[in-house]
């Protein structure tokens, strides 16, 4: 045995000297610079490389030595990272981590040898620059041809663009989570309710209830998907108005290389009318399987293999999974070829979130992925389509199965007995005999193409769409309500505060995800391997705030994770957050633990999907520091992400360790050992110090200001916020009133502001009020400000002065009717434990306001609205006002606006 483990390796090592004979010294230089574009209709300025977004496909050969030498034309500086590349830490590219910031006007020279091969890309790694335009294909093409054959190879990079600069989104985003919601088509108000439960099943129409209660209860919209609503989306930098297209013939088998760099777009794909055959994920091939369309998240890849069996256009059509809008592009048969992009059914609009993430917490699957194939025999597979049981009624995911020559009679006869349920998408239906008709010759591992059946996001038997199997074997009837009676309410807090290695204890299987039963096409890893520590990742989000976690910490508040070499850990993602996250990890591969053993796959990127529970496995086969974030980059930048840093690497800046130089393959492919200490010189204030985004200073202003043209009065409330996350300064003016040119009411408040959860925050300052007190004064406050269930706004202030004890209490409400109409009912009460003449301050109940403003968004950080007023005094205040001939009872109607700025 122990001979022939050594010739197996003498093997190993002789194909891997003879592949590194035909390797290749390459240089590329890469300019960065400044470009106009016009892609949403204005012109705006991009950041491109080598003038070109997207910049340049890189395409080398494994093996090669690789000098870039990436020149900074930016007024800033700038990085670039190699994602999903496994390269020394100093050559990863992430300002702050490994390297300090490209200067404007200097040059970086990237080095490195490629120890891997398959489909990748490379995009900025400072500041926001990504966003902007910086990103494009990394191509590495192995030693020998993969098993499946192709005629024509095309990259497709699938991104965002706003025509608002990406500091001034995150600025904004950081005075309301939720100021892009007045561009989002898809949004929980009234009228939506109503439509979608006079069309609803009677079932569904519980489910439609209970869906919204929990929204009012958990103080979360239903439909949280996206943060930014882009306007426009590119399809290898070309939008929709000026579609990508590519020459084809009929015969061609298509390899498309699908590259999610999106902001924070995760994209719904498909090709209507064919299937594609899913040949290789994030750089690694897999046991080929046929979908009918697929997401891509932020840094994921996906390669897919196309048919080409009419003379007429195979359109590419790519939808944000938020349904703002699609990028098209398309493989065209001849010259000139008339593309009609409007015959193109929309993907069927998403169920509420909330739905998907309590299915996913019981126990479910990602119903919303498509992904979800089943390599079994034919009557496992019909077995699973009948007995498969999901939350989802109209968003499912139908099993496929792999299949030899052997088995293709078989599939034929089932092909009669499985159908497309699609809601909306029967157009694009291919039926199992449609399959067979593509080209039996084409084999890929003994799996032909037209064997294939088709996974897709929207097929499973009716008879089970009610139920669901729940993580212990119980089914739950769809119409059960959920969170209310099983105590399985939505999280609004982080369970888990801080980062830790805990020992090994019991195993827990991936669940809830699109990669359930994705499997590799060779054995990853060795799966009996010990693992040394579990990490435990909960990822979470203030979303008003706009404040996101790992384990309760924002990245900036958090220390590096110390990783010990040649050790197994074990990462367990527990998404309790209502938006899915793309966790990305630098310099290594995540092992995902599906059930596949040895063939689990590698990823580096794993879209964990809200309520879902993800297990990984990471071997450190690296050294030095690296950088692990969410790849929604607004996410990245406001705390989901850490550091990991080599035990190592610490030693060897103390001088207790000398620098390695071990780079070695393994007996699994894509999976070299890089542990490169030094190949620059350290820099010693990046291991002592690393932070890849620190804590900003943030600053957002509310200003409301109205007349009521009836009794010329004008009123102000001004609310500012100014600070880093968790402390700021506020200064609050609420309903100063000018009337016929006299001030009767205004005061400020000066008070440090304290968020202590994702709903609440505690105040406390001085108070300076000027009217309607006869001399102004200054008096210390305290206050608590947040949200209450049913999504009730609440203001309560708390002062003392001259032996009095004031309250201020005010609580309001908003209900969404439409899209971008509200309709805000509100009270306020003031009271004091004694009177003070001098500062019109009565005891008891003073006064008592109600309003009611409907007000509508007509775009981001700008409302008009109307406001009705009943405010009426009581007792002492109330003769206080008398003696000033002041009315004690007064109604205005207020015509306003307000900004958020």
């Amino acid at each position: 045995m122990e001979f022939v483990k050594k010739i197996i390796w003498i093997i190993f090592i002789c194909f891997f000297c003879a592949s590194n004979v035909y390797a290749a010294e390459r240089i590329v230089n890469l300019t960065v610079g400044y470009k106009t574009v016009y892609f949403a209709g204005k012109a705006r300025t991009a950041i491109a490389v080598n003038n070109q977004i997207p910049a340049p496909t890189l395409h080398f050969k494994e093996g090669d030595h690789v000098t870039i030498n990436v020149y900074n034309h930016l007024d800033k500086d700038t990085a670039i990272h190699w994602h999903g590349m496994l390269v020394p830490w100093q050559m990863d590219g992430v300002e702050g981590i490994s390297q300090k910031g490209i200067p404007p006007e200097g040059v970086f020279h990237y080095q490195f040898t490629l120890h891997q091969a398959g489909t990748y890309w490379y995009h900025a790694h400072a500041g926001l620059q990504e966003q902007q335009g910086l990103y494009g294909a990394f191509l590495i093409d192995p030693p020998k041809q993969p098993s499946y054959k192709y005629t024509k190879d095309y990259v497709v990079v699938l991104s965002d663009w706003s025509n608002t600069y990406p500091e001034q989104i995150l600025a904004n985003l950081k005075k309301e989570g939720d100021y892009y919601s007045p561009n989002f088509p898809l949004q929980p108000s009234l009228a939506k309710f109503i439509y979608d439960y006079r069309k609803a099943s009677p079932e569904e129409r519980q489910n439609i209830i209970d869906d919204y209660k929990m929204m009012q209860k958990m103080r979360m919209s239903i439909y949280d998907i996206s943060d930014v609503a882009y306007d426009a989306f590119l399809l290898n930098g070309q939008s929709k108005s000026h579609p990508w297209t590519a020459p084809v013939k009929v015969g061609d088998v298509v390899r498309l290389r699908f590259i999610g760099a999106g902001g924070s777009t995760i994209f719904n794909v498909k090709i209507p009318g064919t299937s594609m055959q899913m040949v290789h994920v994030e750089g690694n091939d897999v046991k080929p399987y046929a979908v009918k369309d697929f997401k891509v998240a932020p840094g994921e890849t996906y390669d897919v293999l196309v048919k080409i069996q009419k003379n007429s256009p195979y359109i590419i059509y790519a939808e944000s999974i938020d349904t703002v809008g699609a990028a098209y592009g398309a493989l065209i048969t001849t010259p000139n070829q008339l593309v009609n992009y409007q015959q193109v059914t929309p993907f069927p609009q998403p169920l509420p979130v909330m739905r998907d993430m309590m299915a996913l917490m019981m126990g479910g699957s990602d119903s919303s992925s498509n992904m979800q194939m089943n390599h079994s025999s034919s009557h496992e597979m019909k077995n699973q389509n009948m007995q498969h049981m999901d939350m989802h009624s109209s968003s499912d995911s139908m099993t496929s199965m792999s299949m030899d020559s052997k088995n293709s009679q078989t599939m034929g006869n089932m092909s009669h007995e499985m159908t497309d349920h699609s809601s909306s998408n029967h157009s694009d239906h291919q039926s199992m005999s449609d399959l067979m008709k593509m080209d039996p010759n084409m084999k890929m591992d003994s799996i032909s193409m037209n064997a294939m059946p088709v996974s897709t996001s929207n097929s499973m038997e009716k008879k089970s769409q009610n139920t669901m199997e729940m993580g212990n074997g119980m089914q739950m009837n769809h119409s059960m309500s959920m969170g209310h009676g099983h105590g399985m309410d939505m999280p609004t807090e982080p369970s888990v505060i801080g980062d830790a290695i805990s020992p090994p204890d019991s195993f827990q299987k991936t669940i809830g995800t699109k990669y359930q039963n994705l499997t590799a096409a060779v054995k990853t890893n060795d799966p009996n391997k010990p693992v040394n520590g579990v990490i435990n990742m909960e990822l979470f989000g203030y979303m008003d705030r706009y404040i996101w976690f790992i384990n309760g910490e924002p990245e900036y508040k958090a220390h590096p994770i110390i990783l010990e070499p040649n050790k197994r850990y074990r990462f367990i993602f527990t998404n309790n957050s209502m938006m899915r996250h793309p966790m990305h990890i630098h310099g290594h591969w995540f092992i995902l633990r599906n059930g596949h053993g040895s063939y689990d796959p590698l990823l580096h990127t794993i879209d964990v999907p809200p309520g879902a529970t993800v297990t990984a496995d990471v071997d450190t086969d690296a050294s030095g520091q690296w950088f692990f974030h969410c790849h929604l980059l607004y996410h990245m930048m406001t705390g989901m992400s850490r550091i990991f840093q080599y035990s190592t690497i610490i030693d060897i800046t103390k001088g207790e360790a000398q620098p390695q130089d071990v780079v070695k393959q393994t007996p699994y492919y894509n999976r070299p050992i890089v542990r490169v200490d030094e190949v620059r010189p350290i820099d010693l204030s990046l291991v002592k110090h690393p932070m890849a985004h620190p804590a900003g200073l943030w600053l957002a202003t509310f200003l409301d200001v109205g007349e009521d043209p009836f009794h010329n009065v004008q009123r102000l409330t001004y609310k500012g916020l100014y600070g880093p996350d968790y402390n700021k300064l506020e200064l609050f003016t609420n309903d100063a009133e000018v009337k016929k040119g006299t001030v009767e009411n205004a005061d400020v408040d000066i008070f440090y502001w304290h968020l202590i959860s994702q709903f609440w925050a505690i105040k406390g300052g001085m108070n300076y009020f000027y009217r309607p007190a006869q001399t102004p004064y200054w008096q210390p406050g305290i206050g608590i400000e947040g949200v209450m269930p049913y999504f009730i706004d609440t203001n309560i202030r708390g002062y003392t002065y001259g032996g009095s004890a004031k309250l201020d209490v005010e609580l309001s409400r908003d209900s969404q009717m439409t899209n971008n109409f509200f309709i805000r009912v509100g009270v306020r009460g003031i009271l004091a434990s004694k009177s003070v003449p001098q500062a019109e301050i009565g005891s008891g109940l003073n006064q008592i306001r109600y309003i009611i403003r409907p007000y509508y968004r007509l775009m981001p950080g700008l409302n008009v609205y109307t406001e009705y007023e009943h405010e009426k005094d009581y007792g002492s205040f109330k003769n206080f006002q008398s003696s000033a001939e002041e009315s004690a009872v007064q109604n205005t109607l207020t015509l306003g606006v307000s900004f958020l700025f």
